[in-house]
């Protein structure tokens, strides 16, 4: 009896390990897929976009003017993107590896646009955007903010701010 439960036991295990290295295969094939496609590339461009729409790029804009402005913060976006694509990838790739298979992944990859999983594909975008919306919107917001307070606090400690004085932009 024993015996039976430890071969059970060891049976369980190693069904258990299959899996995981089947599902970590799969989240490679998927993190590849974002990657070789380009899907991630939208990172940068959504924190840029966020920042010049916050109060905060409009004090930096008031502070040093509009083109040093854009230069200032674009220089202090880059460290906060490249700190949190990595992990917006691995968000990206979880959820695509929910909307495909890997098999469909790999033809997408392998095929472009002769795969016959492109229309599979399109469909599942909106899908995959909404739930990076839900998933990840933090990981957005947090690239954002430390890039928008280095901005400013360099902005700031560069020049003279006088609260009382409005901004002539």
């Amino acid at each position: 009896m024993k015996i039976s439960c430890i071969v059970i036991g060891l049976c369980a295990c190693s069904a258990i390990s299959f899996t995981s290295l089947a599902r970590a295969g799969e989240a490679e094939t998927s993190l590849t897929f974002v990657k070789g496609l380009g899907i991630n590339a939208n990172f940068g461009q959504m924190v840029r976009f966020g920042a010049v729409r916050m109060q905060t790029y409009r004090n930096v804009v008031c502070i040093v003017g509009s083109s040093d402005a854009k230069q200032l913060v674009e220089q202090e976006l880059l460290p906060a993107i490249a700190k949190y694509q990595p992990q917006w990838d691995k968000n990206l790739a979880a959820v695509w590896m929910q909307l495909l298979t890997e098999v469909e992944m790999q033809s997408l990859l392998d095929l472009k646009r002769q795969s016959p999983y492109v229309s599979k594909y399109q469909v599942a975008g909106p899908k995959a955007g909404a739930a990076m919306m839900s998933s990840s919107s933090d990981i957005l917001q947090n690239a954002l903010s430390e890039g928008m307070n280095r901005a400013w606090s360099k902005a700031s400690a560069e020049h003279s701010v006088n609260p009382a004085v409005p901004c002539k932009s």
